[in-house]
This record gives structure tokens, C-alpha cells and sequence, in this order.
């Protein structure tokens, strides 16, 4: 499952909800996709839109058409199945889905750096969090930390093919962290 919002305080007397967006496809919220909504200590549940638009970030749940009911679904958490997300959200040539790079091998020249264990987006940037392949025949004397940041940005990552990503100086931002 796949964060898409989390849902925010009611909106109006209809049952509006303020969605807080957790995905870079705003789309996902135009279909006719079953959602998957969780809370912590509460029973997830199933969604679907009753309006099937997101404008001024407000949205309504069939079933919960009240003010009343719909702010029972304060802070609760929006999910779409990977395959929805994949089949409702296009992307443009060289990106990629978050969820299918983590567990990439991180390649520089012909050693694997480690492979990729996270992603968090900082600023405008995302920054792969990688598990560090310490068995690596040139680590330096002093073994260098267990993970790294790294850049997504041209500078670093050359290329993502066949579940490998493909850099430059990624070695020197590892060793020096």
C-alpha cells in the first residue's frame, strides 16, 4: 500500500475533508479507486470519493456526508494498492515510482555501493538513504558508516536500468560520511 494523504480537519457541513497530499500525483484522487484508510489503534477502513475531484484540497467520502462523520476520519492516513498508483499515474521518462527503487542495487564502476533502503525528500530534493555493502574490497582503514545519503540529482546518479542505479562519486559522499 502507498500513502496518498493524510486526511485533515472537515470542511463545511457536507462532509468536506481536507486532504494534506503525502504523493506527487494529485490524479490518484480523480479515480475510482478504493482507498484504504488507517489510524493508529483503530480498524482500517475503506474509502471511496463521493466527489470525484480534488479541488481547493477538499474531498467527500461516500458515507460520510456529515460533519459529524467525517471528522471521525481526522488524521487518518490515505492508501492506494501499487497497482492502482501504477495504472492511475503516468510518469514521465526517467522518473520512478518510490516504491520500485527501494531495494536497488547502487552501482559505481563495476562495485555494488549497497542498495537502497529508503527514500526521504528534503527541500526540493530526494535523497536515496542506502544500506552500505561493508564486505566491499576497497572500503578505506577505517570503515566508513553502515548507511549514506545520496543525492537524487544528475551530478550522482547516471543511470537506473535492469533494478540497478548507476552512479558517479557516490563512493567519495559514502566514505566521507
Amino acid at each position: 500500500m502507498i500513502q496518498v494523504a493524510k486526511i485533515g480537519k472537515t470542511s463545511g457541513v457536507y462532509g468536506g475533508l481536507k486532504l494534506h497530499l503525502l504523493s506527487d500525483f494529485p490524479q490518484i484522487l480523480s479515480q475510482d479507486i478504493n482507498f484504504t484508510a488507517k489510524s493508529l489503534g483503530l480498524k482500517p477502513q475503506t474509502l471511496n470519493l463521493k466527489i470525484k475531484s480534488y479541488q481547493n484540497g477538499i474531498v467527500t467520502f461516500e458515507g460520510y456526508e456529515s460533519r459529524e462523520s467525517a471528522g471521525t476520519l481526522t488524521n487518518f492516513i490515505l492508501y492506494a494498492s501499487k497497482e492502482d498508483t501504477k495504472k492511475y499515474c503516468t510518469l514521465k521518462e526517467g522518473e520512478a515510482f518510490w516504491f520500485d527503487v527501494i531495494g536497488m542495487e547502487v552501482v559505481e564502476g563495476e562495485e555494488i555501493l549497497g542498495e537502497v533502503i529508503e527514500i526521504e525528500r528534503i527541500g526540493a530534493i530526494d535523497y536515496l538513504i542506502i544500506a552500505s555493502n561493508l564486505s566491499l574490497p576497497s572500503l578505506p582503514p577505517k570503515k566508513p558508516s553502515k548507511t549514506f545519503m545520496l543525492p537524487y540529482i544528475n551530478r550522482y546518479i547516471l543511470e537506473m536500468r535492469e533494478g540497478k542505479i548507476y552512479t558517479q562519486d557516490a563512493k567519495d559522499i559514502w566514505f566521507a560520511s
